[in-house]
């Protein structure tokens, strides 16, 4: 039996009426003077197009409309069943990548800054979205949410949206037992180059928060990677997409003051620095400088890409979109590292054994290269052609991309200058602990 039609009878009417060809609205025409010959239905030639049939005319689009859309919301795409893999799946469901048998789980939620009150004086206000009480936050957390929310509250307007100076603070992070590095001297170069930023070093209790409360559904994989250095990764990205911020590994040391980076000293401001009395268009989201540039094809023994940028400094607004993309990106890296059928590994049983191996390209380095120049590229070619001997800031979007000379000074035989050079901006120690084979590094 024929299903029952979803239309009104009125409607059906005017359905039948139409393709018997007794509904012709150029009969009325006829009032205007216009012969339109004998060849039309001597039925059609009498009709009147009057406003009744106007509102009737409006009446059976609205419901064609009605039953289109209503027969479209039973044919919705319905999420698809958990990924089959094993326990390791539960760790990522909500990220959208797909797995090995071509599944695809939902997207994750996007982390967001509170908004701007516009009833509030002055340039705006922001209240946190944590509630919870300051004494039960680690704090190298609550300072960092403090610092946040007072630079959104001081600058951030209805006009600006997400795009406001880079909060004042320098993070750093260590995961795993302190060492001598963790308490090296460029922490305290940091401080006192930039007397008006907050300094902030982050533990494991400081990074438990910051997953659980921001990035809960990566919080079972962020925990299960097979290297701590791994983890470290994942936590720039999460605090820049967070809080916003310088981020400098323990052993990238500046060479001078953050208001002297020519091409991105307009983004970085201090707590005291004053609000300008005429808007400002802040138009800097993210920047990152150049660690490798080179044509050579042998660059894999050096690098990832032969145009890579550094990931041991970069510089971002609080929810950049490019962070949380790296994240959703290296979710899928990580994911085919993992098989149930590997062998027992030192890191155990599922994870590939050359899990090391693939830190710099899952991780590292070549996955922010991919996510920065990526997100740039929709503003410009940053194709290696287009970037190679880069030896000026080149500003894609709100995108800024720093010649090799900012963060690698001394890289000479791909152009770089000195660290005396005035474009030299962080000298990286290479301290390579994330290189070793404990797992605890």
């Amino acid at each position: 039996m024929a299903a029952k039609s979803r239309l009104p009878k009125f409607a059906r009417k005017l359905r039948r009426q139409y393709f018997r060809r007794e509904f012709h609205p150029l009969a009325d025409a006829e009032q205007g003077g216009i012969d339109l010959g004998e060849d039309l239905p001597s039925s059609s030639k009498s009709f009147r197009f009057g406003p009744k049939w106007i509102f009737a005319a409006l009446l059976f689009i609205g419901a064609l409309t009605l039953w289109h859309t209503s027969g479209q919301s039973d044919n919705k795409v319905q999420p698809s069943a958990a990924l089959s893999h094993g326990e390791l799946d539960n760790a990522i469901r909500g990220v959208q990548i797909n797995d090995l048998d071509g599944n695809a789980a939902a997207a994750p939620p996007v982390v967001t800054i509170p908004e701007v009150d516009p009833s509030s004086s002055g340039k705006g206000s922001t209240a946190p979205a944590e509630t919870a009480p300051a004494g039960t936050l680690p704090e190298t957390y609550r300072r960092a949410l403090e610092v946040r929310d007072a630079h959104l509250a001081k600058w951030a307007t209805n006009d600006s949206k997400w795009t406001v100076p880079i909060p004042p603070m320098v993070h750093s992070v260590w995961v795993g037992p302190l060492s001598r590095m963790a308490s090296n001297n460029c922490r305290g170069q940091w401080a006192s180059m930039n007397p008006d930023h907050d300094v902030l070093l982050w533990d494991e209790s400081s990074l438990d928060v910051l997953v659980d409360r921001h990035f809960a559904h990566l919080s079972s994989l962020y925990r299960s990677l097979p290297k701590i250095v791994m983890r470290a990764d994942w936590a720039r990205l999460m605090i820049l997409s967070v809080f916003g911020g310088v981020y400098a590994d323990l052993d990238a040391c500046p060479l001078r003051p953050l208001s002297e980076w020519t091409g991105v000293d307009r983004a970085l401001v201090g707590r005291s620095t004053p609000v300008p009395s005429t808007p400002t268009i802040h138009d800097i989201g993210v920047a990152a400088g150049c660690e490798m540039d080179t044509l050579n094809p042998s660059y894999r023994n050096w690098a990832n890409r032969p145009f890579q940028l550094t990931s041991w400094t970069l510089l971002s607004v609080p929810g950049h979109p490019v962070w949380s993309d790296a994240l959703l990106d290296s979710a899928g890296r990580v994911r085919q590292l993992f098989h149930e059928s590997a062998e027992q590994s030192s890191y155990g049983v599922g994870w590939q054994k050359n899990a090391v191996d693939e830190v710099c390209d899952r991780t590292g380095p070549g996955l922010v290269t991919d996510a920065i120049l990526g997100y740039a590229g929709h503003f410009g070619d940053t194709s290696l052609n287009a970037m190679h001997g880069l030896s000026q800031p080149r500003q894609f979007g709100d995108a800024v991309i720093l010649p090799i000379t900012a963060f690698s000074p001394g890289n000479t035989g791909q152009g770089a200058k000195g660290t005396g050079d005035r474009g030299a901006f962080v000298n990286h120690l290479f301290f390579g602990a994330w290189k070793g084979h404990d797992e605890k590094v």
